[in-house]
């Protein structure tokens, strides 16, 4: 993958850390590395995950035509969800969603 150098001249490490650094003094999930991410959201948020196969089982939506194959966050009825790909490694999942979550708070 190549990386934009412009990309990373836009991205604000002086808003980033603070939060992170805030998230990681008051997380009561946050005790333990890997922690447990969905239990983070849960804690953290009234976002709801939901795995692409139960998208699709319960509104028929196949989520990977939303443009990703790992995850994505949406608004629906002012409800924000993060949709994963349960079908990859644990270690993507946990990523993609706190991934998402990350654009959730830093708008």
């Amino acid at each position: 993958m190549i990386y934009d150098d412009q990309l990373y001249k836009k991205i604000n490490y002086n808003k980033i850390y603070p939060i992170a650094n805030e998230y990681l003094a008051t997380s009561s999930v946050i005790n333990t590395f890997p922690f447990m991410t969905k239990e983070f959201i849960y804690e953290q948020s009234d976002i709801k995950l939901f795995s692409y196969k139960r998208a699709k089982e319960k509104f028929g939506i196949q989520m990977h035509l939303f443009g990703s194959e790992s995850a994505i966050l949406q608004e629906m009825n002012g409800l924000y969800i993060i949709f994963y790909n349960h079908s990859e490694p644990d270690t993507r999942v946990r990523f993609s969603i706190l991934h998402e979550y990350a654009h959730y708070i830093l708008n």
